[in-house]
């Protein structure tokens, strides 16, 4: 979903939303309750009470966003997203008031960090293994590619990178 979002703010040089009506907000796991007005006080959540107030708190042309709900509110009718094949979540935004929460693609961990080889030895600038230096998860660059999709594979990263990372530095005698 973060690639996604990143791809589309890159493409239109302007932030993501996702609008939600007020069923969605209420009783959705991130907001509901006293964690709603909070996120609307702070700033997290933008509240108004119609899309069009919605869309000029956002600076998003009115039209666009009123055009975007009524495609949507007529894909949910059908009960099937033909447009994002999305089987989760087809509900209306149609209940007043209405939430923007501006999407940001974010980095959750280095995905460069330092090179190393099938050991999890560290290697240098000349390309060089550094004696009794390893490292594992996110630490470690190069395994995970450009961009964390956000899917866990860190955990697995972490798990796979340090057990070699271990199993290597213990074959080395003790420092004396």
């Amino acid at each position: 979903m973060y690639r996604a979002i990143y791809q589309q703010n890159v493409m239109w040089q302007a932030p993501t939303y996702m609008i939600l009506d007020a069923d969605a907000a209420a009783k959705g796991p991130t907001w509901g309750g006293d964690a709603l007005a909070a996120a609307v006080k702070s700033g997290a959540l933008v509240k108004a009470d119609t899309v069009e107030a919605l869309a000029a708190a956002i600076k998003v042309p009115a039209a666009n966003l009123v055009a975007t709900l009524a495609r949507w509110n007529d894909i949910v009718k059908t009960g099937k997203d033909v447009d994002y094949q999305r089987n989760t979540q087809i509900l209306p935004i149609v209940k007043a008031p209405f939430y923007a929460y501006k999407q940001v693609s974010f980095n959750l961990g280095s995905i460069g960090g330092l090179k190393i080889d099938v050991s999890a030895q560290v290697i240098d600038v000349n390309n060089a293994p550094i004696p009794r230096l390893y490292a594992a998860g996110l630490a470690a660059g190069g395994w995970i590619g450009a961009y964390y999709p956000g899917s866990g594979t860190a955990v697995g990263g972490c798990v796979h990178w340090g057990r070699k990372a271990g199993g290597s530095a213990a074959k080395n005698a003790a420092w004396a």
